[in-house]
């Protein structure tokens, strides 16, 4: 999440110092690991939910960005707690969506190589990224585009993935017992049969 690495100049205008808005980072990278590693074996629990899962989590993700650019435009009174909470939930359910993204991009793009749909989504996410970046280089365009931009971009997830058809080919493939004998299986059916003829 590119946003986190601006997360300082962001709070700037409301009296944040570098030091806090490096801890409140950390707490939100932190929590969104320690969600993704749960995420991922429920999902692996239940399977062909993964679409389910991501508009839970990109609603709530919505609701804390919203509720973060609220306080950063002083709509909402602002308090060190609100802050710290906004931010720490846009880092758990944003970054808690990464691993099921992948799942699902490798399951809707199937046949093809897993190593090439992650390597496109990958690009992707770092070309957005360094889009972002880069804007901030335009003079005298200020930070609060950010906001907005960040809140705009979990947003609009929500109804691509209610647009997105879930397809589970591949889960199906790897879950299906083989229907193909097991070649001493076959060996030893042919054995029978030629004892039989015999």
């Amino acid at each position: 999440m590119a946003f986190g690495s601006v997360l300082d100049v962001v709070l700037n205008g409301v009296d944040v110092t570098q030091d806090h808005a490096g801890w409140i980072g950390f707490y939100a990278t932190m929590g969104g690991c320690v969600a993704a590693l749960l995420l991922s074996r429920v999902a692996d629990i239940f399977l062909r939910h993964m679409k389910t899962m991501l508009l839970v989590l990109f609603v709530l993700a919505t609701a804390a960005t919203l509720w973060f650019v609220l306080i950063r435009l002083s709509v909402i009174p602002f308090s060190m707690v609100s802050l710290y909470l906004s931010t720490i939930l846009m880092g758990v359910f944003i970054n808690a969506s990464i691993p099921l993204f992948y799942e699902l991009g490798c399951e809707a793009s199937y046949p093809i190589a897993e190593g090439v749909t992650v390597g496109v989504l990958t690009m992707a996410n770092n070309l957005t990224g360094v889009v972002f970046l880069s804007v901030m280089q335009i003079p005298r365009i200020g930070v609060g585009w950010m906001n907005w931009a960040t809140l705009g971009s979990v947003a609009v997830a929500v109804p691509l993935l209610l647009l997105f058809t879930e397809n589970y080919t591949r889960t199906d493939i790897d879950t299906q017992e083989s229907i193909v004998p097991e070649p001493h299986k076959c060996a030893a059916a042919s054995i029978n049969a030629n004892t039989k003829v015999d």
